[in-house]
């Protein structure tokens, strides 16, 4: 029986407001995996604004507990190895021991950053002026929005995600239209402690348009609440600016046909 999945915006499991779904291809037997959402912007403003609604209390968190619950998203993503590998294999037609290696990788991201999480050291810096000191202080900004390449669909995303939650921000990843649970699966399990409730996402063909800069959540909406994490995985861009790049978004794609 083929499956729906859904998105999951506002600690919820939704559809699309349009009742659209798209159909998720495994590419080494062209069997139908599963029916996805087809989110658009009503969807990526939804997840915007309940990532900025999440947001206060997500910063206000000491880092060492924001680096605990890291800590269990990382555990529970090793739990799901197997399970998050057979999803990769089948969404991206990668070799099964492949794909294992990818999700432990993609996870190690988390017990990284969550020891990081407690070391947002700022700094005294000397100054030419007796009278005066110079403190830097390391604070979250607001909510980011990262977008992910389809080769390395778990990696990618907890690449992104993990330092943005580590450094008190949340954040809504979309993830490529190719691989949707790929993306879905590596932000752990919010009913089994993970931080996913920081963490909103949105996928679909029409979430996101493109302008000169980038890309951003359409029609023109609160853009200056969220901030970048490019293609490059260089940091935050600012407010005002695009919310992603659109390299990877939809990239062409060399397909290797490994099949589950």
């Amino acid at each position: 029986m083929e499956k729906t999945w859904q998105l999951y915006i506002n600690g919820r499991w939704v559809g699309a407001q349009s009742g659209q779904t798209f159909a998720v291809v495994n590419p080494a037997t062209q069997d139908v995996l599963a029916q996805v959402p087809d989110g658009g912007p009503a969807e990526a403003h939804a997840a915007v604004e309940a990532a900025a609604g999440a947001f206060p209390g997500w910063a206000r968190l000491p880092g060492i507990e924001r680096g605990r619950l890291l800590t269990k998203t990382h555990q529970l993503m090793l739990e799901r190895c197997d399970d998050l590998a057979r999803l990769v294999t089948q969404e991206n037609g990668k070799p099964l021991d492949e794909a294992r290696k990818e999700v432990t990788f993609a996870a190690g991201y988390f017990s990284w950053f969550a020891e990081e999480a407690r070391r947002m050291y700022g700094a005294i810096v000397p100054t030419p002026s007796p009278q005066h000191r110079l403190w830097v202080l390391k604070q979250p900004l607001g909510v980011v929005a990262a977008i992910t390449p389809w080769n390395f669909p778990a990696t990618m995303v907890t690449r992104k995600i993990a330092p943005a939650l580590a450094a008190g921000v949340s954040g809504r990843p979309e993830t490529g239209l190719s691989h949707p649970a790929d993306g879905s699966g590596a932000g752990g399990d919010p009913a089994r402690g993970g931080p996913a409730g920081r963490r909103r996402e949105c996928r679909g063909r029409q979430a996101l348009q493109p302008t000169r800069g980038g890309l951003y959540p359409a029609p023109a909406g609160p853009q200056d609440r969220v901030y970048r994490l490019d293609g490059g995985g260089k940091g935050l861009d600012g407010p005002g600016g695009a919310a992603a790049q659109a390299g990877g978004v939809r990239a062409g794609r060399q397909r290797p046909l490994c099949g589950l």
